[in-house]
């Protein structure tokens, strides 16, 4: 838009008051430095340089006091105020490296006597250093970026995440077993005396089986008994057996009587003796008698 350049000493003194970079946004019209005089003369060229910087303290008003490095967005001919556009305040930082986001941004604009190159070949002005000066310019002026343009928000600052150091697992502990108490071998002492518990049983002794002694064959001649002599012979009389009966075996009780006969010591004889010794007893006794017989024949042909 248009402003229209007001005239008086009294303006002109105000710009120089306010910094060297113009009024604040809180003041309405800017100043021109010089009056116009009476008469007709030619109008000296003029030219509009526009920066944008970020406020010293973001909740403040934009003015030169409160301003930071200024950094060029654009120049045109003439003394009039215009709008800068977004894409032009990007690409003006972007080639000083500085990212355009969030709030603390503000534009000056200062006209000045001369051509663009008044901007453009002087350096960008930073407070509280003035680069150009008053004059050549003339009149500045302040506004708070958001007010022209839709400022983007800057992104959330990615924290990093710490590296947490991963708890490494224990084994599990080994559960305690309570030792087992192992009962020990119990002593036990012998009652002493006799133990009425422990009854011995005695144990029969088997009866001694005889075996039977070979019957003599029934058919055999019955011998005739010849009278004893009136003086028996020596081997007689010591032991006189009768013969054996044919219907008659050897049997335990006889077997028993000769050894008890033949103990000299008077002790009796085992009657519990094995079958093999009663068997042979039995034949020992059976060969006797056969002798026996035989001396009594011999003693009677005599």
């Amino acid at each position: 838009m248009m402003i229209g350049l007001a005239t008086g000493a009294s303006a002109a003194a105000s710009c120089v008051d306010a910094g060297g970079g113009g009024q604040d946004e809180s003041q309405g019209v800017p100043a021109h430095p010089f009056p116009q005089r009476g008469g007709t003369h030619a109008a000296p060229a003029t030219a509009t340089g526009a920066y944008v910087y970020r406020k010293r303290d973001a909740s403040r008003p934009a003015s030169w006091q409160n301003s930071t490095q200024q950094y060029l967005v654009a120049t045109w001919s003439g003394a009039e105020y215009r709008p800068v556009t977004l894409d032009q305040v990007r690409t003006a930082l972007a080639v000083a490296g500085v990212e355009l986001c969030g709030s603390g941004w503000a534009v000056q604009e200062d006209q000045g006597y001369g051509t663009e190159s008044l901007f453009t070949d002087t350096p960008a002005p930073s407070y509280p250093k003035m680069t150009i000066g008053w004059p050549p310019i003339f009149a500045a002026q302040h506004w708070t970026l958001d007010k022209l343009v839709e400022v983007p928000a800057c992104a959330s600052a990615t924290v990093a995440p710490t590296p947490t150091s991963t708890a490494t697992p224990k084994a599990p502990a080994a559960p305690v077993v309570a030792p087992t108490e192992t009962p020990g071998p119990v002593e036990t002492t012998p009652a002493v005396g006799p133990s009425h518990a422990a009854t011995t049983v005695p144990t029969a002794s088997p009866r001694a089986t005889v075996a039977a002694a070979a019957t003599p064959s029934a058919t055999a001649a019955p011998v005739a008994t010849p009278k004893p002599s009136a003086s028996p012979s020596r081997d007689v009389v010591d032991v006189v057996l009768s013969a054996p009966d044919s219907t008659q075996s050897a049997s335990p009780q006889v077997v028993s009587a000769v050894l008890a006969a033949e103990d000299r010591t008077g002790s009796l004889a085992q009657t519990g003796a094995a079958p093999i010794g009663a068997a042979a007893a039995a034949v020992v006794l059976v060969a006797a008698g056969v002798l026996l017989l035989l001396l009594r024949r011999r003693g009677a042909m005599r």
